[in-house]
């Protein structure tokens, strides 16, 4: 393995790192955690979703999401239902509390992410989100 390599993987790893530990900062502060966070900005952004949709979405393992999903019905954050179109699939929305809870949440996470990219020039965001979007597509 060439040097070069390792260095870029070990840069990428240290960038993600920098940017998850800020951004639990957030989640801790409204009692949530990233799953939890990832979980309810989704179906925030695209309303009442399966588990299978939300899955495929937060690109997240399938045996996290339903320990997850039930931490956010204890705290009265989500709400599960059947689907009545095919009552093998159970769907997801938030509640009144999530909703506002998240509403809360989404800007100062979105402030975070702004302020981390903010020395990198348009044009080289663009560059980055073309590597790693080929990268993640082998």
């Amino acid at each position: 393995m060439k040097n070069q390599d390792k260095n870029l993987y070990y840069a990428i790893n240290r960038t993600i790192n920098m940017i998850q530990r800020d951004a639990e900062k957030i989640f801790s502060k409204y009692d949530l955690t990233r799953g939890q966070f990832s979980i309810m900005e989704v179906l925030h952004k695209n309303g009442e979703l399966c588990i299978g949709n939300v899955q495929e979405t937060i690109l997240m393992t399938g045996g996290n999401i339903p320990v997850i999903v039930n931490n956010l019905i204890k705290k009265g954050l989500l709400v599960r239902k059947q689907d009545e179109a095919d009552r093998r699939r159970y769907l997801l929305s938030l509640t009144d509390a999530g909703n506002n809870l998240i509403s809360k949440v989404i800007p100062e996470h979105d402030a975070l992410i702004k302020e981390f990219f903010s020395s990198v020039g348009s044009n080289e965001k663009n560059t980055l989100i073309n590597i790693f979007n080929d990268l993640s597509a082998k």
